[in-house]
């Protein structure tokens, strides 16, 4: 997901017992199949055909286009373009797996969506409920994801709804760990989507996650051109936000975000890391409940945008790369 998966290694049999359990604490962490959350999302891209993948993002050949002229196109404030409320279209499609497919409840989908509208109320982006579709004896979510995505333009082709957001709800097969030379490694698939781009107007998630309050915000975020928040494909972003606009997730009012690996420092009842410093002292202090970031929830603390998020969304669906979706525009009173 979006959210990603939780990734733990620890060695067996070669340490002491505390030892073992200092050193899973230690490398408890948010991921999406990395080795390491601290990468370059070029790096770890494989080109394939006409798209490369990228952690919980597939990114076209086109996405630098994309993405720049929806950031240079950006408004300053939230009140430039709020008189109407977008409504986009979405079907939801069940894939049910062969064997004993994981039975998806009408009323988690209609929960479901009210969880993505409250999180876009702010932007006047709102989804409606076209469609569900059930398929019978489909891919598993790590069938699309294995061999770097390999099935996934296929799937997608024979799938997706051409005028909706077609949100595919699959079956994972429940083995996240395996053992290679006394190492147990565990990950887990959320969920996946393109980055503002024509070709896959879609988002890949696991059942069990339909509720979860934050990946299918997330993963629309990706839909709508937001990054995530610990992004260095340019380069760290410094904690003193001198190059807040060209590296990180391109936004000033995301503070800089180190990435999960050091989630160890932070303090979930008090919603901040403490104790993490760049080299020149400076602390670092992400918005751990952020939406687009690779943490834990807080302790009684709401998931949330920031408002030059919301103008990126906004901006993004009423471009060339969504808007042809968008079911209507009523005024708001």
């Amino acid at each position: 997901m979006a959210f990603g998966f939780i990734t733990f290694i620890y060695m067996l049999k070669c340490l002491p017992l505390y030892r073992i359990f200092g050193l899973m604490i230690l490398l408890l962490y948010l991921c999406h199949g990395c080795t390491s959350s601290k990468h370059s999302l070029a790096a770890d891209c494989n080109e394939k055909e006409d798209v490369f993948y990228c952690e919980d993002t597939i990114c076209a050949k086109d996405y630098h286009g994309h993405i720049d002229t929806i950031y240079k196109q950006m408004p300053s404030d939230m009140h430039y373009d709020m008189d109407q409320t977008i409504y986009f279209p979405i079907v939801f499609k069940i894939h049910n797996a062969a064997n004993n497919p994981r039975i998806v409840n009408p009323k988690d989908i209609t929960q479901a969506v009210q969880i993505l509208n409250e999180a876009f109320l702010p932007s006047a982006i709102q989804f409606k409920l076209q469609s569900v579709e059930k398929i019978s004896e489909a891919n598993t979510l790590q069938q699309i994801t294995e061999n770097t995505y390999e099935a996934y333009p296929a799937f997608s082709k024979k799938y997706d709804e051409l005028d909706a957001i077609t949100i595919h709800l699959l079956d994972d097969n429940g083995e996240y760990c395996e053992e290679q030379d006394n190492i147990v490694s565990c990950r887990r698939v959320h969920g996946f989507t393109y980055i503002l781009n024509y070709q896959y107007p879609n988002i890949v998630m696991s059942k069990p996650d339909l509720l979860n309050e934050k990946v299918l915000p997330h993963e629309m975020g990706h839909f709508f051109g937001l990054f995530h928040t610990h992004r260095d494909m340019e380069g760290e972003e410094k904690i003193i936000r001198s190059d807040c606009e060209t590296t990180g997730d391109h936004l000033c009012s995301t503070p800089a975000d180190p990435g999960p690996l050091y989630g160890i420092y932070i303090d979930y009842t008090r919603c901040e890391m403490i104790g993490y410093t760049d080299q020149n002292g400076y602390e670092y202090k992400p918005m751990i409940n952020n939406y687009m970031s690779y943490y834990y929830p807080c302790y009684r603390r709401a998931f949330t945008f920031t408002e030059e998020q919301y103008i990126v969304m906004r901006t993004a669906a009423l471009s060339v790369v969504r808007n042809y979706l968008i079911e209507e525009e009523i005024d708001n009173d």
